[in-house]
């Protein structure tokens, strides 16, 4: 199959004929997200708010391949221009993109300014920013976030203008598309808008779920077009505001990609082009040192570097890792199984395996195969964790990991193991199986499973469950350490049930970890 590039910004609905002719970026896997229930909006009546926002995007192949991915976010925030006012100032921060497992660069924030009355977020003034920007996907996202009760509303795409009709139910806000005329074979579409229960604010968005998906034929070609969007809200994060010029963002410019550098690599200079590569890490070194390699060097000679230099061979296995091709591919497999090499070389083989960009049948068979051995324990785990590592780098594999790591939670001597490796793939159907194993007896099983979930706000309720009701050191250290470096905060439930335990605990190591978290 030709290489497919797709822009790497969302648009709703785009036009696959556009997307599959004049892009030059990739959009993401489509991620499927589950809300907490007892998620409360976290804005309080000084109108001050905050918005976590989430967009996943992938083009897959009649088979359900991903072509091409990519993932969008940023925390958004906004307050009222002056006390009461519908005109808002507005912040970009925190705001990540990848495509394709590569991260993309991106301004450290971005402010603007935008209205929002009666439900509709309008006159969004970006302050400049180029409309190739990845970021000029804002007004889509904003109107997906709006609705109007009284007036259908009309909003422009790739594919011409669509008008929508808004019903509410209890805090539940659904829509109709009126006009039905689209350009793809077939379009599926989920919109919810959940409103808060606090009728004194002005933006009164609890969660958005949206999510499309096309079918495009374009000649014998046949495509999906996947896209979500998950917004919640999140704390308030002041920001300065002192009046932002119409070219603020002028400046903001469209991510360049830098000049590849050409590498003179020789049989003499190669060992000082590795020593380089393994302080530098550069992507471009390491690719051309692969294929050197694989061109220059037979297995043998390959083995025999990595045995006589040790020192160097982290550097050699990121060099096969990286040149990306298939002869590197079944380079890395045939040494993986090579017991010569021993069992920290063997090691980083797997590890480099998992990370292989694009891998097929090869990569996740030899690490399957090492995976099933369970004479050698560590090798073993290692592999399982590859194998879920695999699920983001070769998305082709993502149904055969899927299906693997599904067997081992049969597997109670590999349990613990398999709970990582699921967190490690982010396929969000085997995630959603963790927490059955937050109560289980296996101290390492439930240790696992809580620092798998910690950091998932929509999972607190359960977590914090867990560790109230069988508190033990592991457990609760295991859970400080990574809320610590989660983006949420605890609902106020969560913190009062934490109080409690803090209050009746007696062992001063769990009191002390407890105290971490309540910033007692």
């Amino acid at each position: 199959m030709k290489k497919i590039t797709i822009i790497a910004i969302f648009v709703i609905a785009v036009s696959a004929f556009l997307v599959l002719k004049d892009s030059d970026s990739k959009p993401s896997v489509q991620v499927t997200y589950t809300a907490s229930e007892s998620m409360q909006p976290m804005h309080k009546d000084n109108q001050e708010y905050g918005y976590q926002v989430e967009i996943h995007s992938a083009v897959l192949s009649e088979k359900g391949t991903p072509i091409t991915y990519s993932d969008l976010s940023w925390q958004m925030y906004f307050k009222p221009k002056t006390e009461g006012a519908s005109d808002l100032v507005a912040m970009l921060t925190n705001i990540q993109f990848t495509s394709d497992n590569k991260a993309q660069e991106m301004p450290t924030q971005l402010p603007f300014y935008m209205t929002y009355k009666d439900g509709q977020f309008t006159k969004l003034n970006l302050l400049g920013l180029g409309e190739q920007h990845t970021l000029s996907v804002l007004p889509k996202v904003l109107d997906l976030m709006s609705y109007s009760l009284s007036a259908a509303l009309t909003f422009e795409d790739a594919q011409g203008m669509k008008t929508y009709r808004y019903t509410q139910k209890d805090n539940a806000v659904s829509r109709t598309r009126i006009n039905t005329a689209s350009n793809p074979e077939r379009e599926e579409e989920q919109w919810q808008l959940t409103l808060s229960d606090n009728g004194s604010i002005l933006v009164g968005i609890r969660e958005l779920n949206y999510h499309n998906q096309q079918v495009w034929q374009q000649g014998e070609q046949h495509y999906d077009v996947v896209q979500s969007v998950f917004v919640r809200p999140i704390d308030f994060t002041s920001f300065d505001y002192v009046g932002w010029n119409s070219n603020q963002n002028g400046t903001v410019s469209t991510a360049q990609l830098k000049a590849k550098q050409v590498y003179d690599i020789t049989d003499e200079n190669l060992l000082s082009h590795l020593t380089e590569l393994k302080s530098s890490l550069d992507a471009d070194l390491a690719a051309q040192l692969g294929k050197y390699l694989l061109a220059n060097q037979d297995p043998n000679e390959i083995k025999s570097l990595l045995m006589n230099h040790v020192r160097l061979n982290s550097a050699l296995i990121y060099a096969l890792q990286k040149a990306q091709t298939p002869q590197a591919e079944q380079m890395l497999s045939d040494l993986i199984s090579d017991e010569e090499l021993g069992q920290q070389v063997r090691q980083k083989i797997v590890m480099a395996l998992g990370r292989f960009e694009n891998a097929t049948n090869i990569a996740f068979s030899s690490l399957q195969t090492v995976a099933d051995n369970a004479e050698n324990s560590a090798l073993s785990n290692m592999a399982m964790l590859s194998i879920g590592t695999m699920n983001r780098f070769s998305p082709m594999q993502s149904q055969q990991v899927a299906g693997f790591l599904n067997t081992k939670l049969s597997d109670p001597t590999q349990l613990p193991t398999a709970i990582l490796a699921i967190a490690n793939s982010k396929n969000p159907e085997l995630v959603e199986k963790l927490p059955n194993y937050l109560h289980h007896s296996d101290t390492q099983v439930r240790d696992n499973t809580i620092k798998s979930l910690a950091h998932k706000t929509e999972y607190q309720d359960q977590v914090i469950a867990s560790l109230v009701q069988s508190p033990h050191v592991t457990t609760i250290d295991s859970f400080t350490r990574v809320y610590q470096q989660a983006n949420y905060k605890l609902s106020e439930n969560n913190v009062d049930r934490l109080q409690a335990l803090y209050r009746e605990q007696n062992n001063p190591l769990i009191k002390k970890r407890l105290a971490v978290i309540l910033d007692i």
